[in-house]
């Protein structure tokens, strides 16, 4: 086993995980961090050549598909969200579709009633 390896690995990880959740602690818009706002960022900050960025996107979004407090999304306004306000999001959608159903269904019933008469 080479450690020597996996060190040097793992502070390359390290170094871009750091630089990521540095632009996390500063977004303080509630709207998704773009993606090129936060490769433009590690590019910077690490001195990435294209060539680097391109080897290491998939790196930074696997990261982020594996962080609890950030998510991906897509879509015109997308990149990365924090992930409480994808879930809230998502709950209001889920509530409101399930009040809907709510709805048609006694709609339906009361068709159905009159119908019966």
């Amino acid at each position: 086993m080479n450690t020597k390896s996996i060190e040097l690995v793992l502070n390359k990880l390290r170094s871009i995980a750091e630089v990521i959740e540095g632009e996390f602690a500063n977004w303080k818009s509630v709207e998704a961090i773009p993606y090129n706002t936060l490769f433009e960022a590690l590019c910077e900050k690490l001195q990435w050549t294209p060539d680097d960025l391109k080897q290491h996107q998939g790196t930074v979004r696997w990261y982020i598909s594996q962080h609890d407090e950030w998510t991906s999304v897509r879509g015109l306004k997308g990149g990365v969200q924090r992930r409480s306000l994808v879930d809230a999001r998502k709950a209001a959608k889920d509530a409101q579709k399930a009040l809907t159903d709510q709805v048609r269904k006694q709609i339906e019933e009361v068709v159905a009633n009159s119908q019966k008469e």
